[in-house]
């Protein structure tokens, strides 16, 4: 089970865009409550999201073979990314603070071999 922390470094709203609202086709909300949002991320093979921010979550891997992230637009259009390895059942936690605030903010390209799926449970407070 997940438990929200008492210093949550990202607490109050998003300063920035959602992956819910740049990228709706890919973006559903499973469920919210006063502490979470459980996320669904469906992606096509080369389909790409828009830029946007998150505060910190965690990732469960359901289908896919191959992400590339970017952390910037600039970084996009250059196509300077990074492309973690991933499986199903990968469990992925996804602090804002790390890899350079990569998976604070960025944007992603299922660079795989097949759909991508992923569900994810990111903290509101």
């Amino acid at each position: 089970f997940l438990e929200p922390t008492v210093t949550c470094q990202a607490c109050g709203g998003i300063d920035g865009p959602t992956p819910f609202q740049v990228t709706p086709e890919c973006y559903k909300i499973l469920a919210e409550d006063d502490n979470w949002i459980t996320g669904m991320l469906t992606m096509e093979v080369g389909q790409e999201d828009g830029f946007h921010k998150h505060r910190n979550h965690v990732i469960h891997v359901l289908e896919g073979d191959g992400v590339t992230l970017y952390p910037s637009i600039e970084a996009k259009e250059k196509g300077e990314g990074a492309s973690p390895p991933i499986k199903p059942g990968d469990y992925i936690p996804a602090p804002i603070n790390v890899m350079g605030g990569l998976f604070g903010a960025h944007s992603m390209k299922n660079t795989g071999t097949i759909p991508l799926k992923m569900v994810f449970f990111e903290q509101k407070v």
